[in-house]
Parts: structure tokens; C-alpha cells; sequence
């Protein structure tokens, strides 16, 4: 840990690699490079996210945005470090457009042992058409 004179460096490092990463904040949206261009030929997409911030990533927002989404059945998986899914589902409904959204799988980081059973049951129950 930085300490006395050498603090001050540090701490202005910090705030010069933050200002980078304003753009990147959750609630915003970024720019896609490329954006899935036979989206048309999907009617359910699997969308998967680890939270961040407790919401779901500005990435996110961005490519449900981005695509139009109407008459497809969304199906979250989300990850997240114990503080649960905060907005990150809303954000999903939010942002979908006119898209059937279908309960998610969310699972707490760390807990990997359980993660095959638990997906496969989940799995077991998305009613999907095929």
C-alpha cells in the first residue's frame, strides 16, 4: 500500500486511468463494433452477464439496444459477487424492446460445485420452442 510521499502518484494514476473508464460506467451505452446481422433468423437468444456495479454492464444495454429484439424470447443468465442482481433484470426488461423475457439463472460467484446441477435443472425448465 502506497503510503507518504509516494501516495500522491499513485492516487493521480488512479484518477488518470479512471477518467478512461467513465465511458464504460453501466448506464451508458457504447458503441458495437459489429452487431449480429442475420438477428432475424434467432427466436430465443441466451443472454449471459456477470453484474457489475449491481446492474447489468453498459455491453449489455448497448446490444439489446442496438438489435431489434420484438417477438424473441430472452433468456438471462447472470453472475454476480454476492450483493445479488440489483437493477441488472429491469435493465434487461428496460432495454429489450418488445422481447418475451423469461425468468433468468442467476447464480453468486464462487459457488462453482453446484453451478453444473443447478444449470442443468434450470435448463431442464425453460420452455422454449425448439
Amino acid at each position: 500500500m502506497p503510503t507518504g510521499d509516494t501516495l500522491h502518484p499513485f492516487i493521480e494514476l488512479y484518477c488518470r486511468l479512471g477518467e478512461g473508464l467513465w465511458g464504460a460506467l453501466p448506464s451508458s451505452r457504447l458503441a458495437l463494433q459489429e452487431r449480429v446481422a442475420d438477428i432475424a433468423r434467432y427466436q430465443t437468444m441466451f443472454i449471459g452477464f456477470p453484474v457489475w456495479g449491481t446492474t447489468a454492464p453498459s455491453i449489455i444495454r448497448s446490444f439489446l439496444s442496438q438489435h431489434d429484439l420484438s417477438g424473441k424470447t430472452l433468456v438471462p443468465f447472470i453472475t454476480h459477487g454476492g450483493y445479488g442482481t440489483g437493477s441488472s433484470q429491469d435493465v434487461v426488461a428496460q432495454h429489450a424492446g418488445r422481447a418475451r423475457l423469461l425468468d433468468g439463472f442467476v447464480k453468486q460467484c464462487d459457488q462453482e460445485r453446484e453451478t453444473i446441477a443447478e444449470v442443468t435443472q434450470w435448463l431442464g425448465g425453460v420452455q422454449v420452442s425448439r
